[in-house]
């Protein structure tokens, strides 16, 4: 409530000081005494209007309107030369430009064009319409608040109802290709039986290097066994060693050598004939089960990309729950029982 007003060089007020009681006031005076003026003052304080200078009085001087609010301190609009602004408590200043009024004077104040009524205009809600009236009346009492509330609830909830249909939605699909993987079990079952296969691989390799090994050596033998005229030599050179008894007493030990390199050699070239065969059938079979371990595997990777899929859906659906839940209650809280409005109850 504004219990005191001064007026300071505003159109016919010099200096003016109004005092205010509890209830209704009346100012009384003749034509031109400057009544309506003091209204001018506390819109121009209110409102920051009208601009310009023309309310200025003609002797001059700086232009001033202040009111003491009961318990909130001091507020004042002034008008000089140099300096165009509010002040707070004689202490504050806030700018005052292109008839803007600082949020903190609004707030201060309270006041709107619903507190000032003039001589012309039309009667205070008598003439509204019972719509506008109503609107009024919120306005006065922060009903309105309500139905802000009430508003962004329904607003949140309708989102909310929209995000839980798309995500059951998004799971009725994850669920409709989940039914595609039935065969789960069979997988970890062929899964465990690649493992097997895979350790059995394992095993082949170590093997087929040891072969690998195992040839080397013979292949880098051929050579000597291919050169026939070393061996017709040789069976020469026994031979003539069978006529020379003396010789072949002497060249015996050199002889049964000469049969144990023959036997190697015979021995290996059996070996040459048959190993490449097996090790090509094995090596077949190696690769046929790497191929099919490499299927199960690529099919596990996708089976584990969308069961993850899933639980995020599933996480996610559970929060959306869990917020709508949140927000009906808020809603039950914030509605009251009884229409402000119509006084009915739910």
């Amino acid at each position: 409530m504004i219990t005191e007003l001064y007026i300071d060089n505003f159109q016919s007020h010099k200096e003016t000081k109004i005092i205010f009681t509890q209830g209704v006031n009346v100012i009384v005076g003749k034509s031109d005494t400057g009544k309506s003026a003091i209204i001018r003052a506390l819109r121009w304080l209110v409102f920051n209007r009208p601009m310009g200078e023309a309310f200025r009085s003609h002797w001059g001087g700086d232009t001033e309107v202040e009111a003491i609010i009961d318990g909130m301190g001091a507020v004042s609009r002034l008008r000089s030369k140099s300096e165009n602004l509010y002040i707070v408590d004689r202490n504050h200043e806030y700018k005052a430009l292109k008839g803007e009024v600082p949020s903190e004077i609004q707030e201060l104040l309270k006041l709107t064009d619903i507190n000032f009524q003039g001589q012309i205009d039309p009667h205070f809600l008598l003439s509204k319409t019972s719509g506008e009236a109503a609107s009024l009346l919120n306005q006065a009492s922060n009903l309105h608040l309500i139905d802000v509330g009430t508003k962004n609830l329904a607003s949140g909830l309708k989102n909310k109802k929209i995000s839980l249909l798309a995500t059951a939605e998004q799971i009725q699909m994850r669920q409709e290709e989940l039914e595609s993987y039935e065969h789960v079990d069979e997988y970890d079952e062929e899964l465990v039986a690649l493992e097997k296969i895979q350790l059995e691989v394992s095993v082949l390799e170590n093997k087929r290097h040891d072969l690998a090994d195992l040839i080397q050596p013979i292949i880098l033998g051929q050579d000597t066994v291919d050169k026939k005229q070393w061996v017709d030599d040789a069976k020469a050179e026994w031979d003539r060693l069978n006529d020379l008894s003396q010789v072949r007493v002497d060249m015996a030990s050199e002889a049964g050598e000469l049969e144990q390199l023959i036997y190697k050699i015979t021995a290996a070239e059996s070996i040459i004939e048959q190993s490449p065969d097996d090790c090509m059938a094995e090596l077949e079979d190696l690769v046929e089960k790497h191929k099919q371990a490499d299927e199960i595997y690529e099919r596990r990777t996708k089976l584990e990309r969308l069961l993850f899929a899933i639980q995020m859906a599933d996480e996610h659906l559970t929060d959306c729950l869990i917020e709508l839940d949140e927000l009906q209650t808020t809603f039950e809280e914030n509605m009251p029982d009884v229409c402000p409005l119509c006084g009915r109850s739910e």
